[in-house]
C-alpha cells in the first residue's frame, strides 16, 4: 500500500502504528464474550490490537 504512495500523492507515507491491548482491554474484550455482545473474531481482535493508527490513510 504504501510502495507507490509517494509518487501518487507527492509526499511520503506517515508513521504507521499499531498499540498492542494492555490487559484492562483483554478484559473488556473478554467481557464482551462472556456476554455474547462481540462475535469470536471480534472479541480476538480486542484482545490483541487497543489502536492502529495510519494518519496518511484516513479512513481507506
Amino acid at each position: 500500500m504504501t510502495a507507490e504512495f509517494e509518487r501518487r500523492h507527492g509526499f511520503p507515507p506517515g508513521t504507521k502504528q499499531v498499540r498492542s491491548a494492555d490487559p484492562d482491554d483483554q478484559a473488556v474484550a473478554r467481557a464482551l464474550a462472556e456476554v455474547g455482545l462481540a462475535s469470536a473474531d471480534l472479541v480476538t481482535l480486542y484482545d490483541s490490537i487497543d489502536d492502529i493508527a495510519w494518519a496518511d490513510v484516513g479512513n481507506g
